[in-house]
């Protein structure tokens, strides 16, 4: 027995014996892979941050444009000031249909009084009307603007070639 431990002894004083320059080249190789490993741990960390933020503010672009949606289609005259006021009364996931009556029972300013309004076009507000025979052609308006070169009557000709080009 003492020949076969002393083949054993042997044998594994073999395994045992690297060269030292492959020694330091395999520790070199494990450190700069555990730096390499940890870097990569930073990083798949940092994306992981910045995928949860832009999932949020996604989710965030995308319950505002509903509410919008809702809001337009519920009336309301101003749509950011709406979505503001909503959003305050909704607080944390509350009901959004909810919120849009309490905003019509607050601020009925905000939605139009009478349904033919909302869907009408805002009305032109009527000019100054002229009383028949007073107006001067448009040939003795800029006559008279020429000659006495006061304002009143520059503005009175631009007034009356302004009425005369939107008529044609």
């Amino acid at each position: 027995m003492s020949e076969e431990q002393s083949n054993l002894d042997e044998q594994q004083v073999d395994e045992k014996v690297v060269p030292v320059s492959e020694a330091i080249r395999y520790r070199k190789r494990a450190q700069a892979a555990e730096q390499q490993a940890e870097e990569l741990t930073r990083q798949v960390e940092q994306l992981r941050r910045e995928h949860g933020q832009l999932t949020e503010q996604l989710q965030s672009q995308r319950h505002d444009e509903e509410l919008s949606k809702r809001l337009t289609a519920a009336g309301v005259t101003d749509v950011e000031a709406g979505v503001l006021l909503t959003q305050k009364r909704m607080g944390d996931g509350g009901d959004l249909d909810a919120a849009i009556e309490r905003l019509r029972q607050d601020k009925p300013h905000l939605f139009p009084s009478h349904q033919r309004e909302a869907n009408s076009a805002p009305k032109k507000t009527a000019g100054a009307k002229e009383r028949p025979g007073t107006s001067p052609t448009m040939a003795q308006a800029a006559q008279q603007a020429a000659a006495s070169g006061r304002r009143s009557d520059v503005h009175e000709y631009m007034r009356v070639r302004r009425t005369r080009v939107r008529s044609m």
